[in-house]
């Protein structure tokens, strides 16, 4: 009885923590401004600072920012195709 009772509640917070889709280009428009900051950054350190290209930094880095274009939904939905999510039921 608790497992039913805790799964509900669980349930009721994704649904209430959920953003509007409306909310979702103000998000993108941040991520895309956040991904070009973080490109430049990479760009301009590898010529200013030396040893930086190809240093466990710069890998770390570059990983990092190539992270952020799965979190930008016009650019996840062109790799993870419709009706792949999983359903609670």
């Amino acid at each position: 009885m608790f497992y039913t009772h805790q799964t509900l509640y669980i349930f009721s917070h994704r649904i209430l923590g959920n953003a509007p889709d409306s909310s979702n280009v103000i998000l993108n428009v941040t991520l895309l401004i956040v991904l070009i900051a973080f490109c430049a950054e990479g760009i301009i350190l590898s010529f200013v600072q030396d040893g930086y290209f190809g240093s466990f930094f710069f890998w770390m880095d570059t990983i990092g920012t190539l992270s952020i274009l799965l979190d930008i939904t016009w650019i996840s939905n062109s790799f993870i195709p419709d009706g792949t999510i999983a359903t609670q039921g």
